[in-house]
């Protein structure tokens, strides 16, 4: 995202991506769920230096959804794979 350029009010969404987790077994634990998305059908081929918008939410509505209690999210780490033939 180019300094003063991009409006990120109205940035693009390429797709949703689910995780179904299994929640800590007490409070104050952390759980690591890992979310796959592919490069291009589900980003817009995000480059190495590139800053990009991530959007987490929580449905709660949803019927796999079954922690009674808060989810915090302490943070949230971005990790790309190499392939035979990328480059970054």
């Amino acid at each position: 995202m180019d300094d003063d350029v991009e409006d990120i009010d109205a940035a693009h969404t390429y797709d949703y991506n689910d995780v179904d987790d299994t929640a800590a077994s007490a409070s104050g634990e952390l759980s690591y769920p890992t979310v796959t998305f592919t490069n291009g059908a589900d980003m817009d081929s995000w480059a190495a230096g590139e800053m990009a918008t991530v959007r987490v939410r929580r449905n709660a509505s949803h019927a796999n959804d079954t922690m009674a209690g808060d989810a915090q999210l302490v943070g949230v780490l971005g990790k790309r794979d190499i392939v035979d033939g990328d480059s970054i």
